[in-house]
């Protein structure tokens, strides 16, 4: 990422961020600002860091954010407190794009179903659907904006009624004996 310096509008490149730190930090006093008039205007502090000037504002919460606290996610910038709320919520496209999960369950379960006439594969398959489905939707209630709990539902019920019907199947072919 590339950011210019307020001071002397050199650009630098930035490959790390730092994790927000408990004890403040200490910077130079907020930069002035020239306006259309020729009057200074300060510029605003940061909100977690009210020594710094703020450079932007968070797209989501709109608080002041300085370099340091400046989180550019998805084309936005986000303040340090709401990119933690997006990422624990599962709201970032990235954790949406990658959980597939629910898409494993729903596979495992048809796969179930389709291999009854070959019990041994829907007994491996069956259950499979229904630890994998029930993983995923633990996974979207603890984070709730992530997509596809419907695929998992759908993925422990076929899973059971491919793993009831091999067990119906096995038990046919005991009884017939």
């Amino acid at each position: 990422m590339v950011r210019t310096c307020p001071a002397c509008r050199n650009e630098v490149r930035v490959f790390t961020v730092e994790p927000p730190r408990s004890e403040p930090v200490v910077a130079a006093p907020a930069a002035a600002i020239p306006a259309a008039g020729g009057e200074p205007v300060q510029a605003p502090p940061c909100a977690r860091h009210p020594g710094n000037a703020a450079v932007t504002a968070c797209t989501r919460c709109g608080d002041f954010v300085c370099n340091v606290c400046a989180t550019p996610v998805e084309g936005t910038v986000l303040c340090v407190r709401c990119f933690e709320f997006k990422h624990s919520h599962g709201e970032l496209v990235a954790q949406k794009s990658g959980f597939g999960t629910p898409r494993t369950s729903l596979a495992l379960g048809i796969l179930s179903v389709l291999c009854m006439g070959f019990c041994w594969l829907g007994i491996v398959f069956g259950p499979g659907a229904i630890i994998t489905g029930v993983s995923a939707v633990r996974q979207i209630r603890r984070q709730p904006g992530l997509p596809g709990e419907k695929l998992a539902v759908a993925g422990i019920v076929l899973g059971s009624l491919g793993t009831l019907a091999c067990l119906v199947f096995f038990t046919w072919l005991i009884a017939k004996r």
